[in-house]
């Protein structure tokens, strides 16, 4: 998170000797090589004013890419907050519910504001909470201390990176003790705003403001962080014209900002679960390959369905569903990225022992091509089966070719009458039964 410096709101002049454990100050250079700047574009990032760090390089005020996921791109969508603001998830925590330590060895107001941030979080009971531990914790939260940059912008604080592929949180943040910044006189309330922010990094949120920095930044700032061809979802329950006091905004006005009402939605759409356990659907015949679902573009109910399925190495959050019973005894699989999709499959061409059909996905569960059936094996497998009029077939996964991350996915999801082999059976993740 930046701080404008010189708005009164910001300053800070008062001498302060920070403690000597946080007074290291960060190895910033401009000198950021031609390779690794297209490396961070490609990954959706702004490349203005990029810095050089020690492992890594600082991007966008106060995000922290690491040499190793440099030129990594997510396959995440953006999710959209009151049309003019988005929040984007780069990679989410996966294995909910899940409990993930914090511990910070800054002392004194420091530690006070670790633990508000924490309880703020952990007061919107979601499937992901926060634990305070004395040390070794999963995110550990250190200090620096680093003066304003040439344009009067002062770094209040350093993300850690964003969660992994495997879906492990980010694990260090950073806050700046200059006495411009955030120093030990600062109100406990601005600190844990800070601390929160970057929590909010760790867990997989981009700035809200990405696409239009001027919200917070001003109106000299211009500078549009890009999403490259990631698409966006509007998230229900967000208001239609802009709403510009979110926790994410890249650019800090010197108050305690907390959650808003759009803030706890789009929390609770990544990780509230709405009471709804959130599984994934894995191949048993490749390994670390998953369902994947993507309805960008869908926003209504289509003829043929629309979107696209396909498979992931390792799972994100296209590759999360809500499994659901119906009336019938039929199941629905509806995406946890993109609401009220749901995966469709149409076998109605398909003679006896064949491959093929068309499986895709469908705005809303309305018709037979939307419900599927489980039969759980011996080996706890399952394989997964729909109908269309008298034909039955099984859901199958080829997922040749896919042995890395790739950002459109890949493989080939279709049917089958066939008799059911290894391609049809799926591990589900946690057990539907």
């Amino acid at each position: 998170m930046l701080c404008l410096f010189l708005f009164n709101s910001c300053k800070k002049t008062e001498k302060i000797t920070p403690d000597s454990n946080n007074n290291n100050t960060l190895n910033i250079s401009k000198n950021v090589s031609d390779d690794a700047l297209a490396a961070i574009k490609k990954m959706g990032f702004s490349t203005d004013g990029a810095l050089k760090m020690n492992g890594g390089y600082l991007v966008e005020g106060d995000i922290f890419i690491s040499e190793a996921s440099l030129g990594k791109v997510a396959s995440s969508p953006n999710l959209l907050i009151a049309k003019a603001e988005q929040y984007r998830t780069y990679n989410t925590v996966l294995t909910l519910p899940r409990v993930i330590t914090v511990s910070c060895s800054m002392g004194g107001v420091y530690n006070t504001a670790t633990d508000q941030a924490i309880s703020r979080y952990n007061g919107l009971n979601m499937r992901l909470s926060f634990l305070r531990v004395s040390s070794g914790g999963n995110i550990n939260i250190t200090g620096f201390n680093n003066g304003p940059d040439a344009n009067g912008f002062i770094i209040l604080g350093v993300s850690p990176n964003f969660p992994d592929g495997n879906g492990t949180p980010g694990n260090n943040i950073q806050i700046n003790v200059n006495s411009l910044a955030l120093p030990p006189t600062s109100d406990v309330n601005y600190i844990t705003s800070v601390i929160q922010h970057e929590m909010g990094h760790a867990i997989g949120l981009r700035h809200t403001d990405y696409l239009n920095r001027s919200f917070s930044c001003g109106p000299n700032d211009t500078r549009n962080e890009g999403a490259q061809s990631v698409g966006a979802v509007q998230i229900p329950g967000t208001p239609s014209g802009p709403d510009s006091n979110s926790f994410m905004l890249a650019c800090s006005n010197g108050s305690d900002r907390t959650f808003n009402a759009n803030d706890v939605i789009a929390l609770n759409y990544l990780y509230g679960g709405g009471g709804r356990t959130i599984r994934t659907i894995r191949s048993d015949a490749f390994n670390n390959v998953f369902l994947r679902l993507s309805g960008l573009n869908l926003t209504q109910p289509a003829t043929y369905g629309g979107g696209t399925v396909n498979s992931q190495y390792i799972a994100g959050p296209y590759e999360q569903f809500y499994i659901t019973l119906q009336s019938n005894g039929t199941y629905t699989i509806e995406s946890c990225a993109f609401p009220n999709i749901f995966l469709r499959m149409n076998v109605s061409t398909l003679g006896l022992n064949q491959i093929g059909g068309t499986v895709n996905a469908q705005y809303s569960a309305a018709g037979q091509y939307e419900q599927f059936s489980f039969q759980k094996n011996a080996d706890g497998t399952y394989y997964i089966f729909g109908s269309s009029g008298s034909r039955l077939a099984n859901l199958r996964l080829d997922g040749n070719g896919v042995t890395s991350p790739l950002a459109n996915g890949g493989g080939v999801v279709n049917a089958t009458t066939n008799a059911p082999g290894a391609w049809e059976k799926f591990r589900i993740t946690p057990d539907l039964f």
